[in-house]
């Protein structure tokens, strides 16, 4: 049979053919990334998706701050101004009165959210760190969500993570209806915002990316020193980096990369030393001695127990897939030395561990997120999720205001957490709270994380499921074969795990 063409096709496919080889000599050319962008214009469904998800975040954070508004009381312990809420609450005081600022070291130094408060036409302390922290926590949240947009591709999984971050009792969402004078919120968002820029230094390349992340690290630094864990890791990593391989050597990139944060970390700590010199401390704090301390008494068992109040029994999940975990990581070292680092600042940091352990909350979260994108949805899946979903409200306290701090209640049986709200505060921390307590709440844990790795596991395990797992194991190997030349050297990484494991493991077994 004769077969008939249409006139001038073989030109238009000629054309295209060109076109198409041109693009991919261009690509490999300018050493593009097969991940980058196509196309400059967003089509119209995605960005009413995006337009969407924002509304929905906006929502959701509106009814947080509403329903917390309602469920919880500000303390009223020492005129709202207990434990470090009384320094930021003096410093705001001097510089609302133009006074040289002076007091209790490290909370000294922390200027920023108090120089902000007395900017405000308001003379009391509650409403004006109420006011900046809730402007604060409006644009964490947005922070977070694009953050996780650069990694987590379902928008549900990321509402989800939202939803997570907006319902915790001890994050900064609801902890500025109980306790408002603290800095926190602004910390996270100079935090939350840096591991933007440096996404973007290491896979965009914008302009003015390394002015914005200097800038974006200096300002963290006067809101709380704390901070200076960016320019550290970034130094330590890129240091790793760049002397774990002499074959073949450095490329210009790793070594501007290793030039930058050196930059990076010395701006910082010239920020560090000039606030140490305009600033009087009236104590004889001294970080070393009280890290030292902290490193020798704070106990191992204590330390598990903070992760589950941190992040509560979800983390079960990063036990059903751990090559999930261990491969995303290994993919974004950064956040696996940021995640170090926090845990390490956690267990030297002072009492306040639950609390430090949440700062590593974008990472973690980023972990979830990949392996809930993992997961094969079945009806054994959505049994366990919405066991998980039960369990984890219960450990955020979701329906349950924080009991006020200074009444003498008696100690209350836990569910993870001792229901209700009268209860004595400090069994809420794992420091300073009474031992049979938290024991049962750190058996309460083991119990169900057990109970939860079991369900995820026996979910994940279909056979239908495991010939899909497979199929996309032959597909993704086979994907990383064509993105060799553009990967970070194995080898490498396998150097930055290993330090990072022999640096870390020993902390926990001699404390």
């Amino acid at each position: 049979m004769e077969k008939t063409t249409n006139p001038g096709s073989g030109h238009r496919c000629t054309a295209q053919l060109e076109s198409t080889e041109n693009s991919i000599a261009q690509k490999q050319k300018t050493g593009l990334s097969s991940n980058k962008k196509q196309c400059t214009v967003m089509p119209a469904k995605a960005r009413d998706n995006i337009f969407l998800e924002t509304l929905l975040v906006l929502l959701l954070f509106l009814a947080a701050n509403l329903i917390y508004s309602k469920l919880q009381d500000i303390s009223r312990a020492n005129g709202g101004k207990w434990a470090d809420a009384v320094y930021y609450s003096d410093m705001a005081e001097q510089l609302r009165n133009n006074e040289s600022v002076s007091g209790h070291a490290p909370f000294v130094y922390r200027i920023g959210t108090p120089l902000l408060v007395s900017l405000l036409p308001t003379d009391s302390d509650i409403t004006g760190f109420f006011i900046v922290n809730l402007l604060a926590n409006l644009v964490l949240t947005f922070l977070l969500l694009k953050l996780f947009r650069l990694y987590i591709s379902s928008w549900k999984i990321r509402v989800f993570l939202i939803s997570l971050f907006l319902s915790q009792w001890h994050a900064s969402v609801r902890a500025i209806h109980f306790m408002p004078i603290y800095v926190d919120p602004l910390f996270m968002v100079c935090f939350v915002y840096s591991l933007i820029l440096i996404h973007q230094l290491y896979h965009d390349k914008q302009p003015f990316v390394t002015t914005q992340l200097t800038l974006c690290t200096c300002l963290g630094l006067i809101i709380r020193e704390s901070m200076i864990i960016i320019p550290l890791s970034l130094l330590a990593l890129n240091t790793l980096l760049y002397f774990s391989s002499r074959t073949p050597p450095p490329t210009k990139t790793e070594r501007n990369r290793l030039l930058f944060s050196v930059f990076l970390t010395g701006i910082a700590f010239a920020t560090w030393f000039l606030l140490h010199s305009v600033i009087d401390k009236t104590n004889t704090y001294q970080f070393l001695h009280v890290a030292i301390q902290w490193f020798y008494s704070k106990s191992f068992c204590s330390f598990i127990l903070s992760w589950f109040f941190a992040f509560g029994p979800i983390l079960a999940l990063l036990l059903c897939k751990k090559s999930v975990c261990v491969s995303f990581l290994l993919e974004n070292p950064l956040l696996l030395v940021l995640l170090t680092g926090i845990t390490l600042m956690a267990w030297i940091g002072g009492a306040h561990t639950v609390r430090i352990l949440y700062w590593a909350m974008p990472v973690v979260y980023l972990v979830i997120g990949k392996v809930f994108e993992q997961c094969h949805w079945n009806r054994r899946f959505v049994i366990a999720i919405v066991i998980l979903v039960f369990l984890q409200a219960i450990s955020q306290r979701v329906l349950w205001p924080i009991p006020e701090v200074g009444v003498s209640y008696n100690h209350a049986l836990p569910f993870f957490t001792p229901p209700g709200s009268e209860f004595p505060a400090r069994d809420l921390l794992t420091h300073g709270g009474h031992y049979t307590v938290l024991t049962i709440s750190l058996i309460q844990y083991l119990l169900s994380t057990a109970l939860l790795v079991f369900l995820f596991r026996r979910s994940q395990h279909d056979p239908v499921n495991q010939k899909n797992d497979s199929a996309l194991a032959v597909n993704r190997d086979s994907h990383d074969l064509q993105q060799t030349n553009q990967q970070v050297k194995p080898a490498k990484f396998c150097y930055v795990i290993l330090q990072v494991d022999l640096l870390t493991t020993p902390l926990f077994f001699i404390g």
